[in-house]
């Protein structure tokens, strides 16, 4: 079903309190069951849609709008109408902040939510960036059988940021699978996740110009080995990512087996939050330390490795070397 051409179905505000969806097509109506659990049932909003140039966020959950006097559908059709050109790259943001939602159903809402959007109002051809918040807790969610976002569908989608518990990068109305993660030049995963499963995703993410991990841990469950199969074994420095140029890494476990693999001729951008003992000149050679232009190293770093650091970067290298325990020490 192709989207929704803006201003097709906007009209005239009514100050009903019940959703007046008598206007819209057949297609949208059929949509209708989305909204008649939001703001007018139980009194107070619980859907949020917000838009700003070329940004539109879509938040389920605990919400400051006030009662709105229009149904939410042509608020949201409004919304897109005022703020997106859907010709040009825009942001959708999808905020799950569960307030009185139960985890499940809300969760599952949310992605009817972008199943709509994607359907009638904003091409899923056309999504270009895509941020995903939900609480740091695993949902006992099922994908069903029908994806409510067809992966096949997002083939222009380049940015991707997620916030979140690592399940849901699996148990997902939008899982991350090798042919989302293929397409991406940007992603940012910000949850608790494995060293083996980071290594998946850049071995599919071979478009990736950023990549950044923001918790790394010991001892985490592996969720993406089903759905990104990879090889047990590599020769170090098979895999080059040559469109790899800002890696940004915070880790509380030996990131050695992550950087083996890789070789990454591009990368100027690399900054590191390394909460265990080591020695970064000790690193896998997965790039050139001399064609970095900034090097961001946060760890327990001695005098002695940061000069060796300095040293084999460019002349032209900003640094930035902080040793952590002495940071904490005087932080406390």
């Amino acid at each position: 079903m192709s989207a929704r051409i803006p201003g097709q179905y906007l009209v005239q505000s009514d100050t009903t309190t019940q959703p007046d969806v008598s206007h819209l097509d057949d297609d949208v109506r059929r949509y209708d069951w989305l909204f008649k659990d939001g703001p007018y049932h139980l009194g107070k909003p619980i859907v949020e849609h917000w838009a700003e140039q070329q940004t539109l966020s879509i938040k389920l959950g605990n919400t400051h709008i006030q009662h709105m006097d229009i149904s939410p559908v042509e608020h949201l059709q409004r919304l897109i109408d005022e703020f997106i050109d859907p010709s040009a790259p825009f942001q959708i943001i999808a905020d799950f902040d569960p307030g009185k939602w139960p985890l499940v159903q809300g969760y599952r809402r949310l992605g009817e939510y972008l199943a709509f959007l994607g359907t009638h109002e904003l091409d899923f051809a056309s999504w270009t960036n895509l941020e995903i918040c939900l609480p740091d807790t695993a949902i006992p969610f099922q994908s069903p059988s029908t994806p409510l976002i067809p992966s096949d569908a997002l083939t222009n989608l380049q940015y991707l940021s997620y916030f979140g518990h690592r399940n849901q990068l699996v148990n997902s109305w939008l899982p991350l699978t090798p042919s989302i993660t293929q397409s991406l030049s940007n992603l940012d995963i910000n949850c608790e996740i494995s060293v083996g499963d980071c290594v998946r995703i850049l071995l599919h993410g071979i478009r990736l110009r950023h990549f950044f991990v923001d918790n790394i841990e010991e001892d985490t469950d592996e969720v993406l080995v089903d759905s990104m199969p990879s090889p047990s074994k590599y020769r170090h420095g098979e895999h080059i990512r040559p469109h790899l140029d800002f890696l940004k890494i915070k880790s509380a476990a030996d990131i050695t087996p992550l950087l083996l693999p890789f070789f990454f001729p591009s990368l100027r951008t690399l900054s590191l939050v390394l909460e265990y003992p080591t020695k970064l000149k000790a690193l896998p050679p997965a790039f050139e330390w001399k064609h970095l232009n900034m090097m961001s190293a946060v760890c327990d770093i001695t005098d002695d490795d940061s000069q060796w650091i300095r040293n084999a970067c460019g002349p032209d290298t900003m640094h930035t070397h902080i040793n952590l325990s002495r940071y904490l020490e005087h932080a406390q």
